[in-house]
């Protein structure tokens, strides 16, 4: 079979100067998070009218907030919600566990999503050696409810520039504290040490820091929920949208 010859870098140059230029002369640009828009600004791309507005998930009206926990479970339940890959940083999770065998008994973690089959069996491999590590698997979107009430603390390892990870809303709309990766578009959604705490990516031991943090003094959890609010209102957010668009396409730059 004959190998097509690649494409030159030119091509690549100039569909990239292409894109730059039609996006700072859009009517708007919409963000999901502060950190895209700084990224784009980054590349030189500097829209007239950047809007920065949370990515949607139309399961937002079905997520309802917890009871915030005044006695302290027997038994803290991290879990993981989303995609399994490897940029996610799923595998993090697994190395902090190893660093707090001295707590088995006291924590488990929950592992929902489905993914990189090729990673997700290196998980359960490693995974099958844990008594704390259990990999749900994947689950439907119109669960998203149950998997949520059934997490203490949620867990959001990246390793890449995550832009705005759903997961993250969903989060705080079920009134569930966590632990993330300093990165990306996470930090925007996390007040550390007051809804959660964050820590610098790839960080082993700090993530395993904040994990037994959580479970030897499981009040924190109780505190990061009361502090943890987040409202959504489709009708509203979807007339924002509207008018976005509207107003873009009636006045151009006269927004």
């Amino acid at each position: 079979m004959k190998r097509s010859s690649p494409l030159p870098a030119s091509l690549f140059r100039t569909r990239r100067e292409f894109f730059r230029e039609e996006l700072c002369h859009a009517p708007i640009v919409i963000f999901p998070s502060e950190r895209v828009k700084d990224i784009y600004r980054d590349y030189g791309i500097s829209p007239r009218h950047p809007i920065v507005m949370m990515p949607l998930n139309t399961m937002f009206t079905h997520i309802t907030p917890k009871v915030v926990l005044r006695a302290p479970r027997a038994q803290v339940v991290f879990g993981y919600v989303g995609s399994v890959l490897a940029t996610k940083g799923v595998h993090l999770i697994l190395d902090a566990v190893d660093r707090l065998r001295d707590l088995d008994g006291r924590f488990v973690v929950h592992i929902y999503g489905g993914g990189d089959e090729v990673y997700r069996a290196q998980l359960q491999k490693r995974a099958s050696a844990m008594d704390a590590v259990v990999l749900k698997g994947p689950y439907r979107p119109s669960e998203i409810q149950s998997v949520l009430e059934n997490i203490d603390v949620a867990i959001v390892p990246s390793l890449w520039e995550d832009c705005a990870p759903i997961v993250l809303n969903e989060l705080r709309l079920s009134r569930t504290p966590l632990i993330g990766s300093k990165i990306g578009g996470i930090p925007e959604t996390v007040q550390h040490g007051v809804t959660g705490f964050l820590f610098e990516p790839g960080n082993v031991a700090e993530l395993a820091m904040y994990m037994r943090t959580m479970v030897e003094h499981p009040s924190t959890i109780s505190s990061f929920m009361a502090s943890t609010e987040l409202s959504f209102d489709m009708e509203a957010y979807m007339q924002k949208v509207l008018e976005l668009y509207g107003g873009a396409i009636k006045h151009g730059v006269n927004l």
